[in-house]
Order: C-alpha cells, then sequence, then structure tokens
C-alpha cells in the first residue's frame, strides 16, 4: 500500500472511532471537532485537498466534456431537418447533403471539428455510432429473451405459484433454496433401494 493510502486509511479509522464515540450526530460538526482535538489531521487534509483539487478539476472538465459530446452524438441521430429557405439559398443545385456531424470521433485520437474531418471520416463516424447502437440492441434483446427463458423454467418448476412474474428476485431465491432442499422422489427410492452387494 502506499504511504497517501496508509495515511489516509490511519485517518479514517481514527475519525470512525471518534465518531462512534462521540454518539453518531451530524458528519460535517463530528469532522469539525475531531479537526480540533487532532491539528495534524487538519494538515493532512490540507495536504489530500490539494492534490483532489487537481485531479478532481481534470476529472470534472474531462466529464463535462465528454458529455456534450455524447449529447452532441445522440442529437445527430435526429437531427432537425433544414428549412427549406435556407436549403435555397444554401444549396442552390438542391443537393440533399446529409446531416453532418459537428465533430467525428476518430478512434482513440481524440475529435476532429466539422470543417477538419474529411467525408470518409464522418461516414466512419456514422456507421461506428450505428454498430454501437446496433450492439446494444442485440444485447437488449437477447436479455429480454433470456428473461423470458427463465419465467419459463420457473413456472415448470414451481406451477402452484400463481402470479410467479410478480415475486421479487429475492423471494424466487427462496423458493429455489427450499425446492433444492426438499427431499424428492428419487431421493425416496435411492433411501430404499438394497445396498449393492460386493
Amino acid at each position: 500500500m502506499k504511504r497517501k493510502q496508509l495515511d489516509q486509511a490511519y485517518w479514517d479509522d481514527a475519525f470512525l472511532s471518534f465518531f462512534i464515540a462521540g454518539n453518531y450526530g451530524n458528519y460535517a460538526d463530528a469532522i469539525a471537532r475531531f479537526s480540533v482535538e487532532f491539528p495534524e489531521f487538519l494538515e493532512h487534509q490540507a495536504r489530500v485537498a490539494e492534490e483532489w483539487q487537481k485531479t478532481e478539476f481534470q476529472k470534472a472538465m474531462t466529464k463535462r466534456i465528454d458529455q456534450r459530446f455524447r449529447t452532441a452524438d445522440q442529437n445527430e441521430q435526429d437531427p432537425a431537418p433544414t428549412p427549406a429557405h435556407l436549403r435555397q439559398v444554401c444549396l442552390p443545385w438542391h443537393l440533399e447533403a446529409p446531416p453532418m456531424s459537428q465533430t467525428v470521433a476518430c478512434a482513440g485520437q481524440g475529435r476532429l471539428s466539422l470543417l477538419d474531418a474529411s467525408l470518409k471520416q464522418q461516414r466512419r463516424h456514422q456507421l461506428s455510432l450505428k454498430q454501437f447502437h446496433r450492439h446494444g440492441f442485440v444485447y437488449r434483446e437477447a436479455n429480454e429473451q433470456h428473461q423470458a427463458q427463465f419465467l419459463e423454467a420457473l413456472a415448470a418448476v414451481f406451477p402452484d405459484v400463481e402470479n410467479l412474474g410478480d415475486l421479487a428476485l429475492r423471494d424466487v431465491i427462496e423458493l429455489l433454496k427450499d425446492a433444492n432442499t426438499a427431499p424428492t422422489d428419487r431421493d425416496d427410492e435411492a433411501a430404499s433401494a438394497p445396498a449393492p452387494l460386493r
């Protein structure tokens, strides 16, 4: 374990025992009382906060950018049609131009702007989006089929249970445990059969 992790684990344990000994309460108040009683904790807190601030800022920044691009990608799937008057002004030869992505994802290398991306890259970007959605559809459809098969198998095992599909999974597991521990006809036959001669 790294020294930082050991320090953090030590202070976590110390605060936990202090919090429990202080009869619980509000976290913020407990941390304030803990900081007064242990000034070394403030030094540790300042050191961690400085490092954390850098990494959290970078994470937050990349998350915001990623969210922005993800929203843009989703909006590209259902773009607003170009108004007729703009089409006549911008496309005087009445070309049916496909909607272009504002940015294009290049496999693991970041993104290109609309003007920097070639037509092939635009097409590859749309194909990768389509493939992504196709994989999601296949995965969800297979899951739906497995759920239906599972329900059919349960209905065959428990024909006397009404509305089996409405039971919580916890209850279904309990039913299966009970069915697994209950003696079956085969167990009775095996117990009554004579032992083989040697």
